[in-house]
């Protein structure tokens, strides 16, 4: 089942020659974001922590959006001293043949560099991270961050614009592998792993937001400012 950060972190930092999770509180002068930041941090006694994020949603300069919460997690994480890489699979704006080259570029780049943790961030990274670990037969600690809530969507309702790849994204079946093939899963959402039926190690970490970005302002002239009606109700999704 899963559980509160805090709790979860603390007894797990307690299992000596497992892997160890560290929770940092988000704070104005620990990091911008009211989050357990990243949290996923293997302690190694002698050695610094290396983490390498696999995903293929990422910033870009010619698309500064896409995955830009991923983004702003990695560099939370790095200001608190911890080493990050990004492999970006970018199968979205570029080819879906980087999910098919993810199978020999992860592979490599782990011979080249020695990580202590792996952390996905979508079910389609998680085939290249299993085969990696199996060819390199180095179990490295991975951990899949859990957004993806397409499985929801009602049977009766289709998706005209899917083809077969991205009919995929809907299928429970897939996402449950995946979750199975992670050591720790954090979904942003007790749901979303509940709804797979999903009883593996967990812990629950919502998304985190920027209070240096977001802050109470007075609301009218919030809406003033975007042209939205003060007299009328308004629905934010």
């Amino acid at each position: 089942m899963p559980q509160p950060a805090g709790r979860w972190l603390q007894e797990s930092s307690r299992r000596r020659g497992r892997l160890r999770l560290h929770s940092v509180v988000a704070t104005g002068r620990q990091t911008r974001y009211n989050q357990w930041s990243c949290v996923l941090v293997v302690t190694l006694p002698e050695n610094p922590t290396k983490v390498l994020v696999v995903t293929n949603m990422y910033p870009s300069a010619a698309h500064p959006v896409d995955g830009s919460f991923i983004h702003e997690q990695v560099e939370s994480v790095r200001a608190l001293g911890v080493e990050v890489d990004v492999y970006h699979i970018d199968a979205a704006r570029a080819s879906r043949w980087n999910y098919v080259a993810a199978f020999r570029e992860l592979p490599a780049r782990l011979r080249r560099t020695r990580y202590d943790l792996l952390h996905s961030h979508h079910t389609y990274c998680m085939p290249a991270i299993a085969f990696a670990r199996s060819v390199l037969r180095h179990r490295i600690p991975t951990v899949l961050t859990f957004h993806e809530s397409e499985f929801m969507k009602p049977r009766d309702v289709a998706d005209e614009s899917a083809d077969f790849i991205k009919d995929l994204v809907y299928s429970a079946r897939l996402k449950r592998w995946a979750l199975n093939r992670a050591d720790v899963v954090i979904p942003v959402w007790s749901g979303l792993t509940r709804g797979l039926g999903y009883h593996g190690r967990q812990v629950v970490l919502p998304c985190g937001i920027d209070f240096l970005r977001f802050q109470p302002r007075d609301r009218d002239t919030c809406r003033r400012e975007i042209g939205l009606p003060a007299d009328r109700p308004v629905v934010f999704f």
